[in-house]
């Protein structure tokens, strides 16, 4: 998979380390050389991030530290934390998505680095991880879920979790197939990653897109999780799929995506009030 990438990023580059929790002692996840172009304060993402309710920051995370604070949902799940009712009651769970407009730059290779925290009570039956990437021509475009791959002016890989926070890379690649439960294309295609995510740590999450050549099934997309120690414990991946109709999807960029799930009118409802921690957000692009 990272035969392009390691070519892109050049042989004259240094080793990237990934910083995670002290001791710092997450290893590179390659040997190619990354260089920052994006990377909010805390702060700033929990001022910017949806809303106030949904998320703010807060310097009281745990373990110490700096973190934005992702409040989920209140027990039953009938609206947000403060009262704010969901626009649609029949789907009180509906997604929050955040596309930073400053994020999106001229290349056909990305990372996306964060650390998140999910404290040991936390309990759902699934959802989606704030975390991604997208690319493609059109930073707005039609790129996920109910757009079939002849609409797309883009493309996102993001995470969903499942009850036991076991879960999957879930990629919109261009020559995707059709869900079990349909034939329409409209919906992404998921890739299990292996064991579930630690709890009660922070733990490092890292997604790498290589888009590969207009056209052609020679993209890939990996994800991969480190635990505070900076042993790899999760990982998924795509190989030779189609991220790029043609020349100009040469963009790439961060895509938030949330959701608590199922629940309220589609199934078990939350059992309480709940918290989860990021803090660190990164997307960074290879050296040239």
């Amino acid at each position: 998979m990272y035969k392009r990438l390691l070519l892109t990023a050049g042989a004259l580059c240094m080793t990237l380390a990934l910083t995670v929790s002290a001791p710092e002692k997450v290893q590179a996840q390659s040997k190619s050389c990354f260089k920052t172009v994006w990377a909010p304060s805390n702060k700033v993402a929990g001022g910017q991030y949806w809303d106030k309710v949904r998320a703010d920051y807060t310097p009281k995370a745990p373990g110490g530290g700096d973190a934005v604070a992702f409040v989920q949902y209140p027990k039953g799940n009938k609206s947000y934390a403060s009262g704010h009712k969901s626009t649609n009651p029949n789907f009180p769970n509906y997604i929050n998505e955040w596309r930073p407009a400053e994020t999106w730059f001229n290349t056909t290779v990305a990372r996306t680095t964060v650390q998140m925290f999910i404290p040991k009570e936390f309990k759902s039956q699934g959802g989606r991880l704030a975390f991604g990437i997208r690319g493609g021509a059109d930073s707005k475009g039609c790129l996920s879920g109910g757009c079939p791959p002849e609409k797309q002016t883009a493309f996102s890989v993001r995470v969903n979790y499942d009850g036991d926070l076991g879960g999957n890379l879930y990629s919109y690649h261009l020559d995707r197939h059709p869900s079990a439960k349909t034939s329409v294309k409209a919906y992404g295609q998921g890739r299990g990653y292996s064991g579930e995510l630690p709890v009660n740590q922070w733990i490092t999450l890292v997604m790498d897109v290589d888009m590969g050549d207009p056209g052609k099934p020679n993209g890939s997309a990996r994800f991969t999780v480190y635990d505070a120690k900076g042993k790899l414990t999760n990982s998924a991946e795509f190989k030779n799929v189609k991220y790029r109709k043609n020349a100009s999807w040469n963009r790439m960029g961060v895509i938030m995506t949330e959701k608590l799930q199922p629940s309220g009118a589609w199934g078990k409802a939350a059992p309480k009030l709940q918290k989860v921690y990021y803090r660190n957000w990164k997307m960074q692009v290879p050296c040239k």
